[in-house]
């Protein structure tokens, strides 16, 4: 049953001067990736050049997530909050969650951008800007949905469900990996290990249906192969760009290469440390225990993303930078710039 305490204590209680750094530290990290993640979402809705194309769409859709995310650190940050299992003050993954949006947004994004690079006409005819919208709105509805499969299970299956989940998602991997691979389709044993991986992760698959699985746990293994599949992606792409005369849509492609991929490998690096802990603790009862949220180093690792992520978009995108200069940095310093002999001036 699903109770709501209403008196939450603070992260700490202040007995060593650490306390207090851990608190201001929050207020910074959350402060700021709400903030910088917030202006590149007002920087893509209000400008139409960008709106226009999908890949800032996606963009859109994490930088979202991203804000919401430095707005829960608020709350997670703050207070003595503790996700998993046992809960403590819970969120019930909510919050936690934004994250995971980004997961899936991520990998709608490579197979788009693989798609836009490698077949031009059938992405341009079929690959729509609704079809954009609709895959970033199933991100949202599929994460939330299986939370709220999850907190109608009880709490003794999770453990189960989540070892069942990552047997899924590895025999998965192995599967992706034959099929992508013509050497490896060519060798009867490996059509073997392709039958039996096909079988485990329908075995796994099981378990999502049945509604028991844990969802946080779970994407984090999504991202390891995800950055496999996104270095893959991205030299197929990359030869496809060199061989492409000089032209400003050969500079946009290499420019949403080069971003997805320095994001998503940011992203894992971020998220390693916390899935390599979580998959000890769930299969061997050992690893590091935290006393909540606010000192867990792997779950700040984590949400440090909500900051480097729209970092990345704004270094790698000079129209996005331009954009957001425009229409929010601008009008809060009141002031804007122009380049005059080499030199930048405010304009009077």
């Amino acid at each position: 049953m699903l109770t709501l305490n209403l008196t939450v204590p603070l992260a700490v209680d202040f007995s060593h001067p650490e306390d207090y750094f851990i608190i201001i530290f929050h207020i910074l990290f959350a402060t700021s990736s709400a903030l910088l993640a917030g202006s590149v979402v007002i920087g893509i809705l209000s400008t139409r050049a960008l709106r226009s194309q999908n890949r800032f769409i996606f963009m859109l859709n994490t930088s979202i997530s991203d804000t919401l995310t430095g707005c829960s650190v608020f709350y997670l940050g703050l207070f003595d909050v503790q996700e998993g299992f046992p809960s403590k003050n819970s969120t019930f993954y909510i919050l936690p969650s934004f994250l995971g949006v980004n997961v899936f947004t991520f990998l709608f994004s490579q197979f788009d951008r693989y798609m836009a690079v490698s077949f031009p006409f059938f992405y341009n005819r079929f690959i729509s800007r609704g079809f954009v919208i609709g895959s970033c709105m199933f991100c949202w509805v599929d994460v939330y949905l299986m939370i709220t499969i999850q907190n109608v299970i009880p709490v003794v299956y999770a453990a189960q469900v989540y070892a069942l989940s990552i047997i899924a998602l590895l025999a998965g991997s192995v599967v992706i990996g034959i099929l992508s691979t013509r050497a490896l389709r060519s060798q009867n044993r490996f059509i073997f290990m392709l039958n039996t991986s096909i079988s485990d992760t329908l075995t796994g698959c099981s378990v999502f249906y049945l509604g028991l699985f844990d969802v946080q746990e779970g994407l984090q293994v999504i991202v390891a192969v995800q950055v496999l599949m996104t270095i893959k992606l991205y030299m197929i792409a990359r030869n496809q760009v060199n061989r492409e005369p000089p032209s400003s849509e050969k500079d946009s492609k290499k420019e949403s290469l080069r971003i997805i991929v320095y994001v998503v490998i940011c992203f894992l690096v971020l998220w390693s440390p916390s899935f390599v802990n979580i998959s000890v603790k769930y299969v061997t009862k050992k690893g590091l225990y935290f006393q909540n949220e606010a000192t867990n180093l792997f779950a700040i690792m984590a949400r440090f993303n909500a900051i480097t992520t729209p970092a990345l978009y704004l270094w790698g995108s000079p129209a996005l930078r331009a954009a957001v200069w425009k229409t929010t940095w601008s009008k809060i310093f009141k002031k804007a710039i122009r380049v005059d002999s080499g030199r930048v001036k405010p304009r009077k």
